[in-house]
C-alpha cells in the first residue's frame, strides 16, 4: 500500500468497462484525488502492482473477461496488494452479501 504524504493527493484507481462511467468518476474525484483509470480487470491489477499503487480502488463488479470478483480475489491474495482498500461501486442491493463474502471487502458503496 502506498505511504501517506499529507502534501500529496491520495490516489484513487477507478475500474469500469463503461467509458462514460470512467469519465464521470474521474471528473467527480479529480479535484481531491489523483485519479487513475482502468477499463479492464487485468489493467487494474497491473496498476495496483506497479511502483505507485493506488490508495483506494473503486471497482466495477460486472465487467467482461475478468469481472470485479476475480480482480478482488487476485488483489486480496497478493501480499503486495491486499492492503489496498477496495470499494465496489455498482452493486445491487441483492448482491451485497455475496460481494462481501467473495471479496472480503473493507466496505461497500451500494445503491439506496
Amino acid at each position: 500500500m502506498a505511504t501517506f504524504d499529507p502534501d500529496e493527493k491520495p490516489t484513487v484507481l477507478v475500474v469500469d468497462d463503461t467509458p462514460e462511467d470512467l469519465t464521470l468518476m474521474s471528473t467527480l474525484l479529480e479535484d481531491t484525488y489523483r485519479v487513475k483509470v482502468a477499463s479492464r480487470g487485468d489493467k487494474a491489477i497491473k496498476i495496483a502492482t506497479s511502483d505507485n499503487p493506488p490508495d483506494l480502488i473503486l471497482l466495477d463488479i460486472m465487467m467482461p473477461e475478468m469481472d470485479g470478483y476475480e480482480v478482488c480475489r487476485v488483489l486480496k491474495s497478493s501480499e503486495t496488494t491486499r492492503g489496498i482498500h477496495l470499494r465496489h461501486h455498482d452493486v445491487e442491493k441483492n448482491q451485497v452479501g455475496r460481494v462481501v463474502r467473495r471479496c472480503d471487502l473493507d466496505g461497500l458503496v451500494a445503491p439506496a
